[in-house]
């Protein structure tokens, strides 16, 4: 099985994290979102760009291909993997999706 790099992130429990995300240019227009779950296929949307959720806000920088995402009062149950996605849709076009893992401990 291939090994796929990822980010790491150690935060204290009840700190914030933000998280930048980039992506090529050709993918301004897209939709980006942030996703949780061990498994890409299966992972729970959390917040789409320019909008917060409970405690992850979501913003699109198009101007520098970034988006970034904040998650606020981290808890040790937030402690997993998490995705960074930009959506290209259509029939066989894959997502262009970053991996990453966050560890929240005291």
């Amino acid at each position: 099985v291939a090994s796929q790099t990822y980010r790491h992130f150690n935060v204290k429990t009840g700190a914030s994290v933000t998280i930048p995300c980039g992506y090529n240019k050709e993918y301004i227009q897209n939709k980006k979102y942030w996703c949780s779950g061990r498994d890409y296929s299966f992972c729970t949307i959390q917040a789409y760009t320019n909008e917060t959720q409970g405690r992850v806000t979501v913003t699109d920088n198009p101007a520098e291909s970034l988006f970034t995402v904040t998650m606020n009062n981290l808890q040790t149950g937030d402690t997993g993997w998490y995705w960074c996605v930009v959506e290209i849709g259509g029939s066989g076009q894959r997502d262009v999706s970053e991996y990453l893992y966050i560890t929240v401990k005291g």
